[in-house]
């Protein structure tokens, strides 16, 4: 889940507030987001930002020279937009550690978890953008089989690069289609922050994560100059 800090500015003074209260439950918020190292996966319906949050992770993790794989279905038709406090890829350098690449087969994907010890460059941070795409044609012997199948060769993958790399983290984004995927999710300890619609002519949406230790949810609006966080709730779970 630490990888959220790389998506959105939750570390911005302007979040901090006038409240001393509100302050500390989110620096306490904070804290425990940093120390997570488990996988961070958002799940939303199409169009509800996803492709825009892993974006701007990646250029965040390669603007401090590590080195980050962007696995998608297809190359990008624009550039996404970026996030407002947050690095924006002009200002980034020439991000030579950001590799993009496109698979339309899940066989594809497979192959890559598999063979990533071989590769002369293991990535820091892999992150898999579409992963509905890639579960919908793993669906032998059932949905849920090949869901469970592919999540547990991500999270080989990325055992393999922790041992390689102290900032191994991965990142995911889904449309979930089946009910029994969010379930499988939870059973490999993905964090999910579930992205919903506010107003879609307005371009406001939400982001809500909820586990055993944190509470976190925040509003966002898609405008012209970026994507532009509105405000921002956290605490820690009541035990």
């Amino acid at each position: 889940m630490s990888g959220l800090l790389y998506c959105l500015p939750l570390t911005s003074t302007w979040l901090q507030g006038a409240d001393p209260g509100d302050k500390e439950r989110l620096d306490e918020c904070l804290t425990l987001i940093r120390n997570d190292t488990h996988p961070l996966i958002f799940l939303g319906e199409h169009a509800s930002g996803k492709t825009v949050l892993l974006f701007q992770a990646g250029v965040a993790y390669a603007s401090q020279d590590l080195h980050v794989t962007l696995i998608s279905r297809r190359p990008l038709s624009r550039m996404p937009h970026s996030v407002h406090g947050m690095i924006r890829p002009e200002a980034a350098g020439n991000l030579n550690t950001l590799t993009f690449l496109y698979m339309s087969n899940v066989s594809d994907l497979l192959e890559y978890c598999a063979s990533v010890h071989t590769r002369s460059v293991t990535p820091d941070i892999l992150i898999v953008d579409d992963l509905d795409f890639y579960l919908n044609q793993l669906i032998e012997p059932s949905p849920e089989a090949g869901c469970a199948k592919l999540c547990a060769l991500l999270v080989d993958t990325l055992h393999f690069i922790r041992q390689k790399s102290p900032h191994g983290a991965l990142l995911l984004g889904c449309t979930p289609q089946h009910k029994l995927w969010s379930h499988i999710f939870s059973h490999f300890k993905f964090t999910a922050a579930e992205l919903a619609v506010l107003d879609r002519p307005g371009q406001l949406y939400s982001v809500s994560i909820s586990t055993g230790r944190v509470q976190l949810s925040l509003t966002y609006q898609v405008k012209t100059e970026g994507v532009v966080m509105k405000e921002v709730n956290a605490s820690k779970a009541v035990s």
